[in-house]
């Protein structure tokens, strides 16, 4: 307990009544007190000091720790739920990939075991299941890589100049089958002005639209699916705005931002009911923030939903403005062209031409050979890797080469380089596993003429083999009088070479433009067109000099079916040519 300072001084007067000699020692003792008391309560006063700042600390501790463990646990049940939803994912995945694949290997075993009890209509629906499960595997792990790609940062966007309607119109024509067999009404409109084109990934932008018009057909049992595009322009930067609205399931309000989400759906059930998986969203919404933009979502459960993609797509200055289409204007391109084609020979191969096949993997060169011998070709080399594919397509005559391209010992690159190299012009298409830009610029760059992808479309096959190899043209039947001549003097041995010459120039530069459309490599068909356009004149074949600066004119800019009705054009003009000693 501390002594008052009052009570010191009243001590203090009373010490003048003693003697001056104890006085004096009780004045020093006094002073010494004095000093003690202002040391003890300086002490006390910065003890009381810290323990304020103590508890005011301890307070300030308390609050963090709160927030720590509140904090934590919002991360706990975030970690919580995310392991529930990609475990779910997981089972999900489980199921889509073993519900496919056991349906290929059920009813392989079925045609191996059974196959001389089963009819062939049975055959064919076992086949047809096999082909049905093949595709869906083969989507499901297409979502999963390009997923993959996109959070790894890994994916590449490629921008081009190319026409917004052409795209759409494309996409409204690959999904508007599916919209008819649910008896959907499947509309689309601009708003406004429309650019000729536009800066952007068209392959990309394509996968997004199939993404979320895919969906909005999906989910929509009655009523419509409507696409609405617009240009978003403000100061030097425009959008491209593409509102998908239906009439169907729609999707709860707690749950409309989670479905961007990867390994996250509206409702767990959606999967097992409608299959798929439940990545395309995620993805969407990831591509289009890479191009510049987003996916947005209105929706109201039971009444439909409206998702608004929105994509960068740069500067319009200098671009042409168009009017907006009353309407899409497209039918289905597979369906015109098989009107247009109705009367047209079958892909079958001929059996004159012979085929090196290098392949490593033992099935997919029974597979592909079996596809060969039953389009009618008869002379099929086979090789295991690709030095042995080399040493045998120096050693013999092959009217095409199929070159697979990861190989063990040599792989198709390094195969197709030296067979080049070697001084060898055979067609060579490459059959890759890839099929990214990358690794289709890889497959040129080595000396391939063209490129497929695995799983190989047989249907694809064929016709490329046919364009390549001439087949496809050799099979035109045109009356003796709506032959082409040159106006040439070809009674000179000199035109007459010049001619011939242009006769094979023209068969590979209408083969491989065949090739670019179905790519839609829009640079070398209009460097193709020019190269017609230049050389045919000089041969004394004036007829192409019109329609290929018209294909020159319109290859970067127009949609792809004009295009395709341009090279139809020329390959028409080209049936008629008629080559002195060439012609058949």
């Amino acid at each position: 307990m501390s002594i008052p300072f009052e009570s010191l001084t009243k001590l203090e007067r009373c010490i003048e009544s003693f003697d001056s000699s104890v006085a004096e020692e009780l004045r020093n003792a006094l002073q010494h007190i004095r000093r003690h008391l202002a040391v003890a309560e300086a002490e006390a006063e910065k003890l009381s000091k810290a323990q304020a700042e103590a508890i005011v600390h301890s307070a300030e501790v308390i609050y963090e720790l709160e927030e720590t463990k509140e904090q934590l646990e919002i991360a706990t049940a975030s970690a919580e739920a995310s392991n529930v939803a990609k475990s779910q994912f997981l089972a999900n995945m489980s199921h889509e990939i073993r519900t496919p694949l056991n349906g290929v290997l059920g009813f392989t075993d079925i045609l191996i075991d059974q196959d001389d009890k089963l009819s062939r209509e049975e055959r064919l629906d076992f086949l047809s299941c096999i082909q049905t499960s093949g595709k869906h595997l083969l989507s499901v792990i297409n979502d999963i890589l390009d997923l993959s790609k996109i959070e790894s940062e890994n994916i590449e966007l490629e921008y081009l100049d190319y026409s917004p309607h052409a795209l759409i119109a494309e996409v409204i024509s690959l999904l508007r089958a599916k919209a008819q067999e649910k008896g959907l009404r499947f509309e689309s409109q601009w708003s406004g002005p429309l650019p000729e084109t536009i800066k952007t990934d068209p392959t990309r932008l394509r996968q997004l639209l199939v993404n979320v018009v895919g969906n909005a057909i999906k989910f929509t049992d009655q009523g419509e699916v409507h696409l609405a595009a617009r240009i978003d322009q403000s100061d030097d930067h425009a959008k491209l705005v593409i509102d998908i609205t239906d009439t169907g399931t729609g999707i709860p309000e707690d749950k409309l931002q989670t479905i961007f989400e990867a390994f996250q759906q509206a409702d767990n059930s959606i999967t097992r009911q409608f299959g798929g998986t439940g990545l395309g969203l995620s993805i969407s919404k990831q591509l289009a923030v890479a191009m510049g933009g987003d996916v947005t979502v209105q929706s109201s459960q039971g009444k439909g939903s409206t998702f608004t993609i929105t994509i960068d797509v740069g500067s319009l200055e200098g671009t042409r403005l168009l009017d907006a289409p009353q309407a899409d204007g497209v039918a289905s391109r597979k369906i015109n062209q098989n009107k247009v084609n109705s009367d047209a020979p079958s892909n079958k191969l001929s059996s004159s031409t012979r085929v090196l096949l290098v392949e490593d993997g033992d099935i997919n060169r029974k597979l592909i050979s079996v596809l060969l011998s039953r389009e009618g070709v008869t002379k099929i080399d086979m090789a295991e890797n690709g030095e042995i594919g080399f040493h045998k397509a120096r050693e013999n005559e092959y009217g095409i080469i199929l070159m697979d391209m990861q190989m063990p010992v040599m792989d198709g690159y390094t195969a197709t380089r030296k067979i080049r190299d070697s001084g060898i012009e055979t067609p060579i298409i490459a059959l890759t596993a890839h099929a990214m830009k990358g690794d289709i610029d890889k497959c040129l760059e080595a000396g391939c003429t063209a490129y497929l992808s695995k799983p190989i479309d047989d249907e694809k096959l064929f016709e490329q083999i046919n364009i390549l190899t001439g087949a496809s043209r050799a099979r035109r039947i045109v009356p003796a009088e709506e032959m082409i001549e040159t106006t040439l003097p070809i009674h000179n041995e000199v035109f007459l070479e010049i001619v011939r010459d242009f006769g094979d120039l023209l068969d590979r530069l209408m083969a491989e433009l065949h090739i670019k459309v179905e790519h839609q490599d829009r640079d070398r068909i209009k460097q193709i067109a020019h190269d017609i356009a230049g050389t045919a004149g000089g041969a004394g074949f004036g007829e192409f000099t019109e329609p290929a600066q018209y294909l020159e004119s319109i290859a970067l800019t127009a949609e792809i079916t004009s295009v395709e009705k341009a090279v139809e054009t020329l390959q028409h003009i080209a049936d008629r040519v008629c080559i002195p000693e060439l012609s058949t």
